[in-house]
């Protein structure tokens, strides 16, 4: 009886395992296991939305290409990006409480409130002191990084509007504040320069929160919360965030795109000129035009000249750099357009100044033989100023004298050689061109036509090293490009398919 029950139950468990190993359904554990993890759509869209939490009701955004409705102001694919915009009420002092992020740079830049959309003043994490009894800043070079530090930031209200006779002390950041008669007065002198979408109440302020290359090992924000607000209004101090951004009027949503006028700014510019002739634009050191190729990179001085110069030819300027679209004060621009009709495909050759290598993480800040702290190559729709691809000095593909060759195409000319196997990087052309439509937002689209054949290309070179004179930062008066940079300006050229995949592989190093 005994034996005979022994038999059933090896009988019994046998069914069982077959039925757990091929399914009650017929079909198998490994089969039904892998039904069940999650599809690369899935997979993508909860990467998206875990990216699209990191905000809250100070600090908006977060403006990264895979935000649609925050992908504004020709954004760097490298980068995290937040706003922080309200009112100062009259009397009240605000600071920010935070820590350091695990990444290669972060900082803090105020806006004029002119309608330009240019800096004001910025604070950068190297020359942000802890607090009292804190770990060093892992900014500095040699510094442990990752450490639990806290800073506590003070912003100061400039009330009359001028960033030049104010005395700060550490960790003060200065803030300007809107004035109606300020705001005419820049639209007076030069109204390429005034984006019309800006728009702000009396006393109201701009400030950008910025994350450069967050460690792999943590999130956008570097790993840490958002630096915390502290109000003092009338002698009572607040620190509930919800409460402060009530009593500041903060934006309650990301900032509209710095729009050009269609119809008053932009299309007179294409229609008296097109930004792709060079227009005799290098100069030697006699002010003499120089080599001069058909992509023409010129550095960036402010948003009237930048139109002015590729589109008329009118490149003469003289004082200090302006740029707008919210750019970052520690960043030098070179930006240049192209039209894929000359060549489907746009090659663009250079040497890669030495930056820090921090994405792995851990470890000490080392930037002991950096030359710069940040360098991209992006694509952009110009008029949207929507991304469409960047590149990072750690993704390049470098040979060993450093120099890399980045590809640009439409996805459908793409190359067959433009792979990374091959040696070179991609940046993909935007579908759309400048999308003067607006195609990515119908609801905004006036029926326009897209200039569809054209792209920007912009390059970011942060922070300067003492020793680095051939840098962007260097350059000091439109047409000193090629004379100052040498080497280190990029050389672009067009290219057919065929002609391209003629091309042997490169030989690189990483």
């Amino acid at each position: 009886m005994r034996t005979m029950n022994l038999l059933l139950l090896t009988v019994s468990l046998t069914l069982t395992i077959t039925a757990c190993d091929s399914g009650i359904d017929g079909v198998d554990v490994e089969t039904r296991n892998a039904s069940a993890q999650p599809s690369a759509e899935e997979t993508e869209e909860a990467r998206i939305a875990e990216i699209l939490s990191l905000e809250n009701c100070a600090w908006r955004g977060p403006y990264v290409r895979e935000n649609t409705k925050a992908d504004v102001g020709l954004l760097d694919y490298g980068a995290y990006y937040w706003t922080l915009f309200g009112t100062a009420p009259t009397g009240a002092s605000l600071r920010l409480k935070g820590k350091y992020p695990r990444a290669r740079y972060f900082s803090f830049n105020t806006y004029k409130m002119n309608g330009t959309t240019a800096p004001y003043h910025g604070l950068v994490d190297k020359i942000i002191e802890p607090n009292a009894g804190q770990p060093a800043n892992p900014f500095l070079t040699g510094n442990k990084r990752g450490v639990d530090s806290t800073y506590t930031i003070d912003v100061v209200w400039d009330d009359d509007n001028d960033s030049t006779n104010n005395d700060l002390g550490p960790n003060q950041l200065l803030t300007d504040l809107y004035d109606q008669a300020t705001y005419d007065a820049q639209y007076a002198s030069d109204y390429l320069s005034i984006f019309p979408t800006f728009n702000a109440l009396e006393r109201g302020f701009e400030m950008m929160y910025r994350v450069y290359v967050h460690d792999e090992a943590a999130d956008g924000l570097g790993g840490v919360d958002f630096p915390q607000m502290e109000l003092t209004l009338n002698g009572v101090t607040y620190d509930d965030q919800e409460e402060i951004c009530q009593l500041l009027a903060i934006k309650d949503s990301t900032i509209d795109a710095p729009l050009m006028d269609a119809e008053k700014q932009y299309r007179p510019l294409r229609e008296n000129g097109n930004p792709y002739t060079p227009k005799d634009y290098y100069k030697d050191e006699n002010g003499q035009p120089a080599e001069n190729g058909e992509i023409t990179w010129r550095a960036s001085y402010d948003q009237g000249h930048d139109m002015r110069c590729p589109f008329l030819g009118q490149c003469e300027r003289e004082g200090p750099r302006a740029v707008g679209f919210y750019p970052n004060l520690d960043n030098g621009y070179l930006h240049t357009w192209v039209d894929n009709r000359k060549g489907a495909v746009i090659l663009t050759e250079g040497k890669l100044p030495i930056t820090p290598k921090t994405l792995a993480g851990g470890g000490t800040y080392d930037d002991t033989d950096a030359q710069l702290r940040y360098w991209s190559l992006c694509s952009y729709e110009f008029y949207s100023q929507r991304n469409t691809d960047c590149v990072f000095d750690e993704q390049l593909l470098l040979d060993e004298d450093r120099r890399y060759a980045i590809v640009t195409s439409k996805k459908k000319d793409r190359p067959e050689n433009a792979i990374e196997a091959c040696g070179y990087n991609w940046l993909e052309f935007p579908e759309w061109g400048d999308n003067l439509a607006l195609l990515h937002d119908p609801s905004k689209s006036t029926g326009r036509i897209n200039n569809d054949y054209d792209a920007l290309l912009l390059n970011r070179q942060m922070t300067r090293y003492d020793g680095f004179d051939q840098g962007v930062q260097s350059t000091a008066t439109p047409g000193d490009e090629i004379r100052v940079m040498g080497e280190y300006l990029q050389r672009s050229r067009y290219l057919s398919v065929v002609a391209f995949e003629e091309l042997p592989c490169r030989n690189v190093v990483r």
